[in-house]
């Protein structure tokens, strides 16, 4: 999503033991005459070999589609610029190209679709050919039947990513909350990219997760143990950590605090309330529009 050369290597020289005649009708190209023109149509010149075609392909039948699969878009370079993308699922030896979604913006996510078997599935630059290499910014996990995904298109060390985040189906699919409880799992990849400017607007591009009481919300990994037998940690927000939070129904307040510092104790340098029904579960993607300030994009996490 190479070529090898070979350097050091003479083409062997055949030598003629007979001189071609030239027809009567033409005349050498030195005594200022017209060379004769290339030759068209179907006939090859001796030795060479045609560029086989691509393969006019029918796309794959609906049934191919497996799982469901969303992207969504954050992607902001280091010049500030965002890009609108396509998801393609690429020709292979049996079906041609097809566009599974399109024209997805910044802080927008598209709908589900469904990711053909065997099909490489690549984001790219919307507008651009399937065929422009150059236009690939990524690709996507294909998905089972039951599975269902989430692809999270931003600028990480320098360079367009797109990461998988399993929902449903796998062994790292998220857990649905308890009965009466609403999911909330947040995700602040973004920002990463942005550490500096961040750090002199923000005051950190990572944080410490608060419920408004400068209290510190307890995550899931809490109440896990590592193989030692010691409860798990919890985690810092930021880079490829995403807490997960158990909520009450309704409106759930969350407060971020500068990492690393007093933890909660500091006061939030950015607060946001994530509405939950219980049963269900929701994205917070805690990003930066413009390297300044920070924002948030919720989305509802498919259980």
């Amino acid at each position: 999503m190479r070529r090898a050369s070979v350097a050091g290597m003479k083409t062997p020289t055949l030598l003629l033991a007979s001189l071609l005649v030239l027809p009567a009708c033409g005349k050498k190209k030195d005594d200022g005459g017209t060379a004769a023109p290339p030759a068209t149509g179907s006939a090859k010149a001796p030795g060479s070999a045609a560029m086989p075609a691509k393969p006019d392909l029918p796309p794959p039948p609906a049934d191919a589609a497996k799982g469901q699969t969303r992207l969504v878009n954050l992607y902001l370079d280091a010049d500030g610029k965002t890009q609108d993308v396509d998801v393609w699922a690429k020709r292979s030896f049996q079906y041609g190209p097809v566009k599974l979604t399109s024209g997805v913006g910044y802080g927008k996510v598209s709908e589900p679709f469904g990711i053909p078997t065997g099909m490489s599935t690549v984001v790219i630059k919307a507008g651009a050919s399937v065929d422009d290499k150059a236009a690939e910014v990524g690709g996507l996990f294909g998905t089972k039947d039951g599975e269902k995904a989430l692809g999270f298109f931003y600028f990480s060390d320098g360079a367009p990513s797109v990461a998988h985040l399993p929902e449903v189906g796998g062994d790292q699919a998220l857990v649905p909350p308890p009965a009466g409880k609403g999911l909330v799992v947040l995700n602040a990849g973004q920002p990463r990219a942005f550490a500096e400017q961040l750090t002199a607007t923000v005051g950190s591009e990572s944080y410490y997760v608060g419920d408004g009481s400068k209290t510190c919300r307890h995550q899931r990994i809490e109440d896990k143990k590592a193989p030692s037998g010691q409860p798990y940690q919890a985690m810092i927000l930021g880079g490829t950590q995403r807490p997960e939070f158990e909520v009450e129904p309704g409106k759930a307040k969350f407060t971020l605090h500068k990492w690393p510092g007093k933890q909660c104790e500091t006061e939030p340098v950015f607060e946001f309330e994530l509405d939950v029904a219980a049963g269900q579960g929701v994205w917070g993607f805690v990003h930066t529009p413009d390297k300044a300030k920070l924002e948030i994009l919720s989305l509802p996490i498919a259980l």
